[in-house]
């Protein structure tokens, strides 16, 4: 078999502007369109006013499981910590 002598490759012309038809709509060249830049929106659920108020219960909470800590009468549930430490949740 005879191969044909290589040539080389002609240059690549750019193209810019160009349209293509894409399923019978017209659609810009991806050279042609327009840069889309990313969009990222944080919002909360909570306004300023539900977080004070779960902060207040949070605080409430806390001090009364202080209290119970310094008159003595807070148990550790040995069981509970045991299954706590054991569960998928617990990250160990």
């Amino acid at each position: 078999m005879k191969v044909p002598e290589i040539q080389e490759p002609k240059p690549l012309q750019q193209v810019e502007g160009r349209i293509e038809k894409e399923a019978g709509s017209q659609a810009l060249s991806h050279a042609a369109r327009p840069l889309q830049q990313d969009l990222v929106e944080l919002s909360s659920s909570l306004d300023g006013s539900s977080t004070r108020k779960l902060d207040e219960a949070q605080a409430r909470r806390v001090a009364a499981l202080k209290k119970r800590v310094q008159e003595g009468s807070y148990q550790v549930d040995a069981t509970m910590v045991a299954r706590k430490m054991l569960s998928a949740d617990s990250g160990i």
